[in-house]
């Protein structure tokens, strides 16, 4: 046995003829397809490889990820895949994501890096944890140059936006083991979770601020980047600067959109025979353009000032009772734990089973609102986004784009935001908490 460690040294390296030794070449990575396209297309692996073949050329592979740029773009300057120092991103600065914002906290993140170059100590500077890449690159750099002169140190710090590459490698270190090597909600830690890790491949994500089902604005990914979701395993990354959440997101989107085009593609050649080779530029367009159009679509809100007034509270409580109105109760029961007459069962033995399940197929409970842990987010604003454009992929329905027979809009903005306090003051939060009249058993609801 003790010839055991020598064995899997040999199995791993080896000499060349020069006698110093080598490793063995790391093992190239590839892009999955999903276990739906792969069971759609048993028989017909022909078409398997043309899909495999079209989506490596418009996404690249896991080293080397890349979004095909059409010639549009190409005229308008838009290069999905550039850094925004170099120009390029007309999409970031439409976002509110400024040059020199990225600047200035790349400034904050890398301050001991960059107070060790202005010192000439650049052995100290590196390797930077879980940042394979980067780290060959300082390396490849200090080759050049040991000592990098100001202008170095600002290019590669200051003036930091993590290429797709290096976002892909971030995203497996700290997302992977949930969300999969695809984003598919596969990791391996995935299936010990509940609620599960989103999947990204169908193109919908749940906690945005469009409606109609649109794609999340850049604002909405960074947002459960940077707070997480409470009452979920999803932590906040906090702790990245600006230039990587950014790139997180960057390639958040590459996953969706590549799985999404997968997807359609595979649904192109069952319904109309139409080979992957053929649909994928207008496919991809489609896509894209609605990546592309979230900002437009998206709500900015600004809540009203808080109204402590009671008959608020009954006015909130009467929209979330009313089946013709907000029908909360329905979901999330009459005193808002989460045990309405659509959400559970209970059989003749007394075992409850769920009953509402979302579009990944998954059984799903309403969120028991007397506990005040809102996975969107507990200000005003946050909950009238949720009532408003509802959760995409859920049973959470958009109250926002509900109407009466007639035409009205279900909720008024009075009504709206009564809905919202109301809810809130079901935990003990927000202007309505604790006013008169505000506690007690609430009746049963409108008939």
């Amino acid at each position: 046995m003790r010839f055991f460690p020598l064995i899997l040294a040999v199995l791993f390296v080896s000499c060349g003829t020069d006698g110093r030794v080598r490793r063995a070449p790391a093992e190239v990575r590839h892009y999955g397809l999903s276990e739906r396209t792969r069971i759609d297309l048993a028989a017909d692996p022909e078409v398997e490889e043309e899909l495999n073949r079209v989506l490596i050329k418009y996404f690249g592979e896991p080293d080397a990820p890349h979004l095909a740029s059409q010639s549009a773009w190409i005229e308008e300057g838009f290069d999905p895949n550039a850094s925004p120092f170099q120009g390029g991103r007309p999409d970031l600065l439409k976002q509110g994501v400024s040059v020199d914002s990225l600047r200035e906290d790349n400034a904050l993140v890398w301050r001991q890096e960059l107070e060790l170059l202005a010192a000439n100590d650049s052995e100290q500077v590196g390797p930077f944890r879980g940042r394979r890449k980067m780290s060959l690159n300082w390396r490849e750099l200090l080759q050049i140059d040991p000592e990098p002169g100001p202008n170095a140190a600002s290019d590669f710090f200051l003036e930091r936006y993590p290429p797709l590459a290096e976002a892909g490698e971030l995203f497996g270190v700290l997302c992977a083991r949930c969300h999969g090597f695809e984003g598919g909600g596969n990791g391996p830690m995935g299936a010990r979770l509940f609620p599960k890790p989103r999947n990204y491949r169908g193109g919908t994500f749940k906690y945005v601020g469009t409606l109609d089902s649109v794609k999340p604005r850049r604002t909405d990914l960074l947002r459960t980047l940077i707070h997480g979701l409470p009452g979920t395993a999803m932590p906040s990354f906090r702790r990245l600067g600006s230039s990587e959440l950014n790139a997180l997101a960057d390639y958040v989107r590459l996953l969706s959109i590549r799985g999404e085009v997968e997807s359609m593609l595979v649904d192109e050649w069952i319904d109309g025979d139409v080979p992957p080779e053929q649909a994928i530029d207008e496919l991809y367009e489609l896509i894209w353009e609605r990546w592309l159009s979230a900002e437009q679509e998206g709500l900015v809100i600004h809540a009203p000032t808080a109204d402590p007034d009671p008959t608020r509270w009954h006015m909130g409580r009467k929209v979330f009772l009313d089946p013709a109105s907000g029908n909360c109760f329905s979901c999330h029961g009459t005193q808002g734990t989460g045990d309405g007459p659509s959400a559970l069962r209970v059989d003749e033995e007394g075992q409850t089973f769920a009953l509402l399940k979302d579009d990944w197929n998954e059984f799903v409970l309403p969120r028991d609102l007397s506990k005040g842990v809102f996975r969107g987010g507990s200000r005003r604003e946050d909950i009238y986004m949720r009532m408003y454009c509802g959760i995409p992929g859920t049973p959470m329905p958009s109250l926002g784009q509900s109407y009466h027979a007639d035409g009205t809009p279900l909720l008024g903005e009075e009504a709206a935001w009564a809905l919202v306090d109301y809810v809130l003051s079901l935990s003990g939060q927000g202007p309505l908490a604790g006013v008169a009249g505000a506690s007690g058993t609430l009746p049963a609801p409108t008939k």
